[in-house]
């Protein structure tokens, strides 16, 4: 047997060797490059800090609102504003101050609809009653970090947590600023960037756990927490 000839069937064998224990290797790859990656993104560590809003105290000449059986008040006068399609546009004459609030897609009704394994996946590690809503879930990706993740874990428990952390990198907005939760009578949900932020964006979900999405430019801290206790479902 010539030199070409042995070199070549030891890469015949290992190319067996490789596709008979694929089931193996080919996760701890994903899981290898997918930590590598998240590693790289120091803010992915930040999970939300819980913050109360208070009581809402009425704003002379503030304006009310509807959006899709909401209702609520931005603390400005003389507002434009206008919906198209699914988004519903508001903004103040007197300042610089404006409102973008859009239905979002529900993130377990489209993991269901779209990649029901993932869903599957992450269900058999936290239980149902981690994802047993689209805020359930939600919650467990802003909650979700890289520190969860190893090489040296089973795919059965690391695959699930890389699944959330990356659904984290694709849903946060204001990466690396402030990230935060709350709840209302009415809504609970989370922001996304804080006082020094440019915007801040929430994504919040109502009594029926429909998710939207509102994006806030020149809101003070204090009328930000009067727009969010304001929300109620429409009278």
């Amino acid at each position: 047997m010539t030199k070409i000839q042995k070199t070549l069937l030891v890469i015949i064998a290992i190319g067996v060797v490789g596709l008979a224990t694929a089931r193996v290797w080919l996760p701890r790859v994903g899981i290898l490059y997918g930590l590598y990656s998240a590693r790289r993104e120091k803010w992915l560590d930040a999970v939300p800090i819980k913050r109360e809003i208070p009581t809402p105290q009425e704003i002379p000449g503030s304006t009310e609102l509807s959006y899709q059986g909401l209702t609520f008040r931005i603390p400005w006068g003389d507002v434009v504003s206008h919906t198209e399609g699914q988004t519903l546009t508001a903004g103040s004459q007197e300042s610089s101050s404006s409102l973008v609030m859009a239905s979002e897609v529900n993130l377990r009704d489209n993991m269901l609809a779209k990649t029901p394994e993932d869903f599957k996946t992450i269900e058999a590690l936290y239980g149902k009653e981690a994802t047993r809503s689209n805020y359930a879930v939600f919650k467990s990706v802003m909650h979700s970090t890289p520190a969860a993740l190893s090489i040296f874990s089973s795919s059965r428990n690391s695959l699930p947590q890389l699944i959330l952390v990356t659904l984290k990198r694709a849903l946060v907005l204001n990466a690396g600023e402030g990230l935060y939760e709350f709840e209302t009578p009415a809504i609970k949900g989370f922001q996304f960037g804080d006082a020094e932020s440019r915007y801040i964006s929430i994504t919040f979900f109502d009594k029926d756990d429909k998710t939207y999405r509102l994006n806030i430019r020149g809101a003070s801290p204090k009328y930000l927490d009067y727009i969010l206790s304001s929300i109620e479902n429409g009278r």
